[in-house]
């Protein structure tokens, strides 16, 4: 249940400013990473009200009068406790997630990208030049100890015990083939198994029906057809694998809806999908339109697309119902990247 107080606010050229204080958690939302440019120092953290139609940007700086860093990639909040993951500076910056306070910060890896909370004092931590996974210590705000994968990490879900960890690149062990999924066991925190996919799993999610969904791209160079992959958890074995129709599409930023059955996933314009359905879809629900989409995320009334423009302006953020018509549009940061919606 989490929200933004907006009392006292005043303007700028994002919208609305709100000063450093307690955060109040009374409406719906949407956290919005923005990255900003490799090197410049940029990114930001903005939340755009659902309820106010209000765009609140610079959380972290104008909380803690300093930016997040080098570069904001993702964001994980669990009661009081937030975490931000700054990729490029190999940093975890924690913060009072009512306040947005700083509660500290923690080098982790070599290039984190991913954050995953399992437990009231556990998160894990992917990377994408390291071959381990990180576990966070969440009360000690320090790394209790690494996991050993044997290749890097990007994607990660948890099923039932089972955290599944999508080996997306090959920079920790080139010629090494980037089409596995590491399953560990978050009671022992050890590797129990490994699932063969399609080259460069991108984006995971859990299905309604208890199965893992692997959207691959099929490699940097299109070595092999783009594939979403249906796997039993517990078996871990593949179900099914829907082969795209062209070798040369790029899909990524699988994602599901509240109730998980249905599942997005942008690849020249945004495709939606049962999870009953025996094959993909062969048109997007929304299309492209000339737009530049970087992210998606659902709620349960709307759809977010982040638009990166050009990569160097303030990126817009287009919001759809559920039967895909536009419902609004507003600016967010420079490369608006992973959004993580709240609701009361």
């Amino acid at each position: 249940m989490m929200a933004i107080a907006v009392a006292g606010c005043e303007k700028d050229d994002f919208g609305e400013v709100v000063p450093a204080g307690d955060f109040l958690f009374s409406q719906q939302g949407v956290f919005i990473i923005n990255e900003g440019n490799f090197s410049h120092n940029n990114g930001s953290l903005s939340f755009y009200s659902f309820d106010s139609a209000k765009v609140y940007p610079h959380i972290f700086l104008n909380t803690n009068k300093r930016p997040p860093g080098d570069i904001p990639n993702y964001m994980a909040l669990r009661d009081t406790t937030g975490l931000i993951v700054i990729n490029n500076a190999s940093r975890i910056e924690f913060v009072n997630s009512r306040t947005f306070n700083s509660r500290g910060s923690l080098q982790v890896g070599t290039s984190p990208r991913e954050v995953l909370i399992a437990g009231d004092n556990k998160a894990y931590v992917s990377d994408l030049y390291s071959d381990s996974l990180a576990v966070i210590d969440l009360e000690g705000r320090r790394v209790s100890h690494k996991i050993g994968l044997g290749r890097t990490s990007e994607s990660m879900v948890l099923a039932g015990d089972k955290l599944f960890a999508a080996n997306w690149s090959m920079y920790a062990h080139p010629g090494k083939e980037n089409n596995r999924v590491m399953v560990v066991d978050v009671l022992t925190d050890r590797v129990v198994d490994s699932v063969l996919v399609t080259k460069e799993p991108n984006s995971m999610v859990a299905g309604k029906n208890g199965f893992v969904w692997i959207l691959s791209s099929g490699g940097y160079d299109n070595e092999e057809t783009p594939a979403l992959t249906k796997v039993d958890p517990h078996s871990r074995r593949v179900v099914k694998t829907f082969p795209f129709a062209a070798a040369q599409s790029n899909p990524v930023a699988l994602s599901a809806n509240a109730a998980a059955d249905t599942l997005f996933w942008l690849n020249n314009g945004m495709y939606a999908m049962d999870i009953s359905d025996e094959k993909l879809p062969e048109a997007p629900a929304i299309p492209q339109n000339g737009h530049i989409y970087y992210s998606l995320a659902i709620t349960q009334q709307r759809i977010l697309l982040s638009d990166a423009v050009d990569y160097q302006q303030r990126g817009v953020i287009y919001v759809y119902d559920k039967q895909y018509r536009l419902d609004t549009t507003f600016r967010a940061g420079i490369i608006p990247g992973f959004m993580l919606p709240v609701k009361p």
